[in-house]
């Protein structure tokens, strides 16, 4: 039997990308996750069937502020010193993921968005399968985690077991916080973002159904996928990852329809928060967390003091070259990557970011729609996976440093996985070195 192995790295990313660190590979630091294997395996395998010109330009643009950090990374490693920093500090290890996994997913993007003739079910099938793959390493993760959760407390297992499976092992509120294969921060937002993914669900299950849609499943699976989902979010205790979702619920809630129909899903939306909030309150004491959660924001020992703290440092820093910044890599301490970019390249370098991203932008919104496509609840459910996964990861930004997480490249491949294809002329491939001259 023929293996695509293009088709086999597009699985195996979406599998891994939220399973994270939860399979340990000795030898290497907790943060290490195993779909970074993947990467320099699928930039190879996939420019060697060439490279669909339009995202070919994408990474053009993108090109000066790759060198830039490149080149800002270098000076800071040269004329720093940086003996004492573990491997996920160093700022040649950060570039070299960064890079790594922009040309990764712009590579898969092209695989997506490639130009064979196919029906427009089969194009739609194959990213739906993607989406169902994340979730699935999801689920696995969200097991993983109740076993851990349940083994800590019955006395089975122990932290420095746990600790084997995760970036990080915290406490928070007097809880074990939830986050396998990841740390709780970044597996709050996950979740957050995965919760979403079921609402959608739910709310689309007629429509899906009617279309016999992969992405179709009962309610028997889905409500307590939901709650289990709910419930991890809330035991990550990340107060940025609970307003994530009440954004996106908002969000879900609110998009179109008719205000009598909006007024429904309101109603329905807050007597169901009304129901798990009095079923979860009879368990724990969750209103007395949330006042704990908004304490720590006036408590100057708690973790948002320690952030205003590390941005006026970095500020500091920053004031003795504003133009070029701090060098990338210098300031990743400090839980905010906008801030991040900033201090760290400097004006100039936030200057070129800011140029990409609106060339990027006006690219992306001039692409035109699939005939048809209107009457597709898989496209659909794609688009607004795609909007939810960028609310999370630009509101997630603002308090943590999500660079290379997975969530945030999930977000980028959802952009081409959302786009309808195009013509063949408009996706032509740049060949790989090796298999001739451009056309």
């Amino acid at each position: 039997m023929r293996i695509n192995p293009q088709a086999a790295v597009y699985a195996g990313f979406c599998l891994l990308g939220p399973i994270g660190a939860l399979t340990p590979v000795p030898g290497l630091p907790s943060s290490f996750r195993f779909y970074y294997a993947l990467l320099p395996i699928g930039i190879v395998v996939f420019a060697c069937r060439g490279i669909n010109r339009k995202v070919f330009t994408d990474f053009l643009i993108m090109m000066p502020v790759v060198v830039y950090m490149v080149i800002s990374a270098g000076i800071l490693y040269a004329y720093h010193d940086v003996s004492g920093l573990s491997n996920d500090d160093n700022p040649i290890v950060r570039v070299g993921l960064f890079t790594s996994m922009l040309l990764f997913a712009l590579a898969l993007g092209s695989y997506l968005w490639r130009n064979e003739p196919r029906s427009a079910e089969s194009v739609i099938a194959e990213r739906v399968l993607g989406l169902r793959l994340v979730l699935l390493g999801y689920v696995i993760t969200l097991a993983a985690g109740y076993v851990f959760f349940v083994g800590y407390y019955l006395g089975v297992l122990s932290v420095e077991f746990i600790d084997k499976f995760q970036v990080l092992t915290q406490f928070g509120y007097g809880l074990l916080r939830f986050s396998p294969g990841s740390y709780p921060n970044e597996y709050g937002i996950v979740s957050s973002f995965m919760l979403s993914i079921w609402t959608v669900l739910i709310m689309q299950r007629i429509p899906l159904k009617q279309a016999r849609s992969k992405l179709s499943l009962p309610m028997a699976l889905l409500g307590p996928l939901y709650i289990l989902t709910l419930a991890a979010l809330f035991l990550t205790t990340t107060r940025a990852a609970y307003v994530a979702y009440v954004a996106a619920l908002a969000y879900l809630v609110l998009r179109g329809g008719t205000a009598a129909t909006k007024l429904k899903r309101v109603s329905i939306a807050a007597v169901a928060a009304l129901v798990l909030g009095i079923g979860a309150q009879s368990y724990y004491d969750v209103l007395g967390l949330i006042e704990q959660g908004i304490r720590a924001f006036s408590d100057p020992n708690a973790s948002a003091a320690s952030r205003f703290v590390a941005w006026r440092y970095a500020w500091l820093q920053f004031c003795d070259s504003p133009l070029v910044g701090t060098g990338f890599g210098s300031q990743h301490g400090i839980h905010n990557t906008y801030l991040q970019f900033f201090f760290e390249l400097g004006v100039l370098g936030s200057v070129l970011i800011g140029i990409a991203g609106l060339l990027l932008l006006g690219r992306y919104a001039q692409r035109p729609r699939m005939s048809g496509d209107q009457d597709s609840p898989d496209l659909s459910v794609l688009r607004v996976a795609k909007n939810l996964a960028l609310l999370h990861v630009l509101w997630f930004a603002m308090s943590n440093h999500n660079l290379n997480h997975f969530l945030t490249w999930l977000c980028v491949l959802l952009m081409y996985m959302s786009a309808p294809p195009v013509s063949s002329s408009e996706t032509s491939l740049v060949p790989a070195p090796l298999s001739g001259p451009l056309a």
